[in-house]
């Protein structure tokens, strides 16, 4: 099986490349610094599809082809936990906001809580009938959004018993690859296309699961969806090779980011909106400046596609992961901070 085709038809080659050890980028607000990765994280046996920070910036975990999850101490570096249960592909995993519980969505066709540090399996969910792409955790932790393979929207109450609220179906035949809460847990983002490829890209009221927007604009697949710290803008990148913001006032692109030259698997912001990273199966690392559309030399280092990216929460590591099998951390030096694994 060729885990890069489960994953929305992309697949991957493993060609070595050069490692670059700086970039340096100076715009009208600020000058940032990406220096050598801080630490290589090795373990996983196969592509690494995720990776997310739990909210101290004290812990990262790592969801793999291989079926498990890892958790890593940031500041020892260190594998601290390997969770297994899942029977397919790891494609998404998050921290709750208190750090002590990990959601997880597989090919497997169910969603997984774990407690931590013990990484017991606490809670499983089943429901869809394909793939879990994509999962959310609403800012509260009581709401769990899921979407996948099957082309379900699923909202799920962990409040009431993990009741299943609301099970859409944007459109048949569709694909959910990305999915996000905004910051105040009202609205929803997804993201995907249908069998043809035609994207989708639209807005949902959490409350009701309404549709409240179609944004159009990209002319491929939409792999990943993340709102800006505010809630006022939209980030999506896209199989066009193309990164798109939107101001979700009114549904229009602000800018389009173009200088990847395969299909934009992952974007996230920073914590502060100012910058958007993005990552690519032309193996390399971008970083934006959300305002005006200005890019950091491509960062490379990755042997294959980066499929995951995610900023801690003081903005000063971002991490990826790859199909190389690795997740990275990368040091972000703003105006010429040094920055640490803390947050």
């Amino acid at each position: 099986m060729s885990f890069g085709t489960v994953l929305l038809g992309i697949t991957f080659s493993e060609v070595p490349i050069e490692l670059t050890t700086r970039a340096v980028a100076r715009t009208a607000t600020s000058e940032l610094q990406i220096q050598n990765e801080v630490e290589v994280l090795q373990g996983h046996s196969y592509h690494v599809f995720s990776v997310a920070f739990s909210r101290d910036g004290r812990l990262l975990a790592t969801g793999s082809a291989d079926q498990t999850i890892r958790i890593w101490e940031l500041e020892s570096k260190r594998c601290t936990a390997i969770l297994e249960g899942h029977s397919g592909p790891v494609f998404s995993v998050k921290f709750d906001s208190t750090g002590r519980k990990l959601a997880s969505a597989s090919e497997d066709q169910t969603i997984r809580f774990w407690d931590l540090p013990n990484g017991r399996n606490s809670l499983t969910i089943p429901g869809h009938s394909a793939q879990v792409f994509t999962l959310a955790l609403s800012p509260d932790d009581k709401t769990l959004v899921s979407g996948g393979k099957d082309g379900t929207i699923r909202l799920w109450s962990l409040a009431t018993n993990q009741k299943q609220l609301f099970a859409i179906s944007p459109s048949a035949g569709a694909t959910i690859a990305s999915i996000a809460f905004s910051p105040d847990g009202k609205t929803l983002a997804s993201g995907g296309g249908d069998d043809s490829g035609h994207p989708q890209l639209q807005l949902w009221e959490t409350a009701t699961m309404t549709k409240t927007a179609e944004l159009v604009g990209h002319s491929a697949l939409i792999r990943s969806v993340a709102f800006s710290s505010d809630g006022g803008n939209l980030a999506s990148a896209s199989n066009d090779r193309s990164i798109r913001l939107w101001n979700l006032s009114n549904g229009q692109t602000i800018k389009t980011f173009q200088g990847h030259t395969a299909e934009v698997l992952s974007v996230t912001f920073s914590p502060d909106g100012k910058w958007l990273a993005s990552g690519s199966s032309d193996k390399t690392i971008r970083i934006w400046d959300a305002k005006s559309g200005e890019k950091v030399p491509k960062h490379e280092g990755h042997f294959s596609g980066v499929l995951a990216q995610a900023f801690n929460p003081g903005g000063t590591i971002l991490a990826s992961g790859g199909a190389d099998q690795t997740a990275r951390l990368w040091r972000l030096n703003w105006a010429g901070k040094r920055s640490g694994v803390h947050p």
